[in-house]
């Protein structure tokens, strides 16, 4: 590259009004949202799976016990629900 510092960046966008928030709290932020968003995932799937048992509950071989494969998925909701309070009361700033 030809010229000196000035010369090649002069055409450089000015971004020093671009305020980031420091990494850790980046990585905080992200951690924490993902750490919802798998819960509230997994209560997603549990609740459709449910819907699929009381709907057509012939329709599942691998599951014999219609009300016990339910059990397990209510399972599923309630710890991924406890799971989403736990976060919401320890690790999310509430001003």
């Amino acid at each position: 590259m030809s010229g000196d510092y000035e010369t090649h960046y002069i055409n450089q966008p000015d971004i020093t009004y671009i305020k980031e928030k420091p990494m850790s709290c980046n990585l905080r932020e992200l951690t924490v949202t993902s750490l919802l968003e798998q819960a509230q995932g997994e209560i997603s799937k549990a609740k459709t799976n449910i819907e699929i048992y009381l709907h057509n509950p012939v329709g599942i071989g691998e599951h014999p016990d219609v009300l016990g494969a339910i059990q397990d998925q209510l399972d599923v909701i309630a710890k991924a629900e406890e799971r989403i309070d736990v976060i919401n009361k320890h690790f999310l700033d509430h001003h």
